[in-house]
C-alpha cells in the first residue's frame, strides 16, 4: 500500500489493509460509496472494474499522449498564450517529457486505480481477495515502470498537474505530502522499493 502513500495520506486512509473502511462501519462503506458516485460515476462492481481497466490501460496517460504527440507535430503551440489552463497542460508535458520520456503520467493512472480497487472494497463491491488481486497487479504495473518510490511519486505529481490543469505549486497539499514522504524520515526514505 506504501505505493499509494500520496492519495493515501492526502484522504487520511489506513495504508495496511486492502479496504479503506474497517468491516461492518456502514458509515464508511455508505461515504465511500458517495465518493465513487460522485468522483468516478461508479455504482456497481462491474463499473469499478471499468474504471480499473480504463486506467490501467489508458486512462489519463492517453490523452497525455495525444497532447504531446500534437506539440512534437507543431498542432499545439507551447508558446505562453492566454489559456493558462492549456499552458500549464503543456508544462506537464515537457516536464514528464524530460524525466519520464517512456512513462508519460502512468503513475497518476496507477495510483487511482490502486485506489478505485481499495473504495471498492470500502464500500462493499469488491471482496477482499478482488481487492488485492487489482491492487497486486497494479503494484506490478507499477514496479515495472518506475525504479523508485521518489520517481513514481514525481510521476504522480505531474500526472496530478496535467488531470488538474494546473501550474507546479509547492504548496500544493499533494507536493507537501510528497515531500514528507521522501526526507530522510518519511516512509519512501525507509522502505525499500
Amino acid at each position: 500500500m506504501a505505493l499509494g502513500a500520496i492519495l493515501s495520506t492526502a484522504n487520511d486512509e489506513p495504508l495496511g489493509a486492502v479496504s479503506t473502511c474497517v468491516k461492518g462501519d456502514l458509515d464508511c462503506e455508505n461515504a465511500t460509496r458517495e465518493l465513487l458516485r460522485e468522483w468516478w460515476e461508479v455504482t456497481s462492481k462491474g463499473e469499478l472494474l471499468d474504471s480499473v481497466e480504463w486506467l490501467t490501460t489508458e486512462g489519463h496517460n492517453q490523452a497525455y499522449e495525444a497532447l504531446r504527440e500534437g506539440i512534437r507535430r507543431g498542432d499545439i503551440s507551447s508558446e505562453p498564450g492566454d489559456d493558462s489552463e492549456m499552458m500549464a497542460m503543456i508544462a506537464a508535458v515537457q516536464e514528464a517529457e524530460k524525466a519520464f520520456p517512456k512513462q508519460g503520467i502512468l503513475a497518476w493512472d496507477y495510483v487511482r486505480a490502486l485506489h478505485l480497487a481499495r473504495w471498492g472494497v470500502g464500500a462493499g463491491y469488491l471482496t477482499e481477495a478482488e481487492g488485492w488481486q487489482i491492487v497486486e497487479r497494479v503494484d506490478a504495473k507499477m514496479r515495472e515502470s518506475f525504479s523508485s518510490y521518489r520517481e513514481l511519486g514525481q510521476n504522480y505529481l505531474l500526472g496530478r498537474r496535467f488531470w488538474a490543469k494546473k501550474p507546479k505549486d509547492p504548496n500544493d497539499r499533494y507536493e507537501q505530502i510528497y515531500q514528507k514522504l521522501v526526507q530522510p524520515e518519511g516512509l519512501w526514505a525507509r522502505l525499500p522499493w
